[in-house]
């Protein structure tokens, strides 16, 4: 918990203080929980972004250029038989137009359409791709559970292996 003035990720005090009281009124909620506030860290780190860009001037080498690739939205739940939407997104900083293949694999509860993303870019555009994943049915109903979805990408076939991923959870509706 902090006041809001750091650069990473954090939950106001007053919204920390919510829910605890919302957890203590409420039976129904147990187990461990994660607070964050992910639109600000979201914010972060477009600022990182940007700082970054103008202090490593294109073409940047992909190991040097941290935000090339980025799964979103980078948390999110699902209940079981459910589907949900993806965005990778990716960034050309070379000085030739590449083509990026993204393969994206996740546990055996989830399914992945399309399983290869692909996408050529010209020097310095931004784009983005998009995917869906299903959840099984019988997959299983745990809050605490984390599903990592792994996106591994190759640049003009040089493979490169996981760059980004996201997490699932999945859970039924609060009732």
């Amino acid at each position: 918990m902090s006041h809001g003035r750091q650069g990473i990720s954090w939950i106001h005090i007053n919204d920390m203080s919510r829910l605890i009281t919302r957890a203590i009124a409420n039976d129904a909620m147990e187990g461990a929980y994660k607070a964050t506030a992910a639109a600000e860290h979201r914010r972060y780190v477009e600022r990182r972004e940007a700082l970054w860009q103008e202090l490593v001037p294109a073409p940047a080498d992909l190991g040097i250029d941290f935000f090339w690739a980025r799964l979103l939205p980078y948390q999110s739940r699902l209940q079981p038989g459910a589907d949900g939407d993806f965005i990778l997104e990716l960034r050309n900083p070379s000085d030739a137009p590449t083509t990026f293949t993204a393969r994206l694999a996740c546990t055996t509860a989830v399914t992945v359409e399309p399983e290869t993303l692909s996408i050529t870019l010209e020097p310095g555009i931004k784009d983005s791709v998009a995917c869906r994943l299903r959840v099984a049915d019988d997959a299983p109903d745990d809050p605490r559970r984390r599903h990592l979805i792994t996106v591994s990408i190759d640049t003009d076939g040089k493979p490169h292996g996981p760059i980004t991923e996201a997490l699932l959870v999945v859970e039924s509706a609060p009732g």
